[in-house]
């Protein structure tokens, strides 16, 4: 499957009010599927992703997940690229969200953002892990991270 149809497919099933959002939630799920780079998706990669999110190691899907946070595809996620994630999977999930409940969501997702990295960050110190402390998370400090402490992705209430 071309991005273009997996584009297309995406935006037409799911009822996310903003497009941008959508092709941008839907690029990234995309890329993480095409993990040749070719631009389509074949069989093989795609039972390969699917067998990764439903039965792969705890490692395989934090690595997974990592891959969808890090927007850039840099290598680093930082606090922006994980509300900006965050927050569309949210709207993807509730589209139905009123827009006077956005700032309500901003203020919860920063608040979600700040635990995971202080979370992290305070895991691996402790573990004495070298963390460089530049306000971004590379995968293994993710990995390691989340790895230790599973509570850091759980949803949290307001």
């Amino acid at each position: 499957m071309s991005e273009h149809h997996f584009l297309h497919f995406f935006t037409d099933t799911f009822k996310m009010s903003e497009q941008e959002d959508k092709n941008t939630l839907a690029r990234q799920i995309f890329r993480t599927f095409d993990k040749d780079g070719s631009g389509s998706v074949d069989f093989r990669e795609f039972i390969i992703g699917l067998s990764t999110l439903l039965r792969g190691t705890t490692v395989e899907r934090l690595k997974w997940v990592f891959n969808m946070y890090d927007l850039d595809s840099n290598g680093s996620v930082t606090k922006d690229e994980l509300i900006h994630v965050l927050k569309m999977m949210h709207k993807l999930r509730y589209p139905e969200m009123a827009v006077e409940n956005v700032d309500a969501l901003d203020e919860h997702l920063q608040s979600v953002a700040d635990k995971i990295f202080t979370g992290i960050f305070y895991i691996l110190h402790r573990a004495e892990v070298d963390v460089d402390g530049d306000g971004t998370l590379k995968l293994k400090e993710f990995v390691e991270g989340v790895r230790r402490n599973p509570g850091l992705l759980r949803p949290t209430r307001n």
